[in-house]
């Protein structure tokens, strides 16, 4: 089988707070300057009557955010293509 890219995730259990999205971009931007990728768009879509998905796409693949405060639980998911490791 050929190997075509890395993959994180990592669910976060136990978060007892709901954060606001613009906390998740600021985090996704960090991330994407450390790991040298680059953000195509941001995508964010609050669910009534709580949680919200934010997804970056990148010119390499993705990195999303998916949040469950009713369950204590927050989602990652970091995909990347070709020669960059996350």
């Amino acid at each position: 089988m050929t190997k075509v890219g890395e993959h994180i995730t990592l669910d976060i259990i136990g978060t007892t707070k709901e954060y606001d999205p613009s906390v998740f971009e600021k985090v996704i931007h960090k991330i994407a300057d450390q790991a040298k990728v680059t953000i195509l768009n941001i995508s964010k879509y609050k669910f009534e009557p709580q949680g919200f998905t934010i997804l970056a796409l990148l010119a390499e693949s993705h990195i999303s955010f998916h949040t469950f405060p009713e369950k204590g639980i927050i989602s990652f998911d970091f995909f990347t293509c070709g020669k960059i490791s996350p």
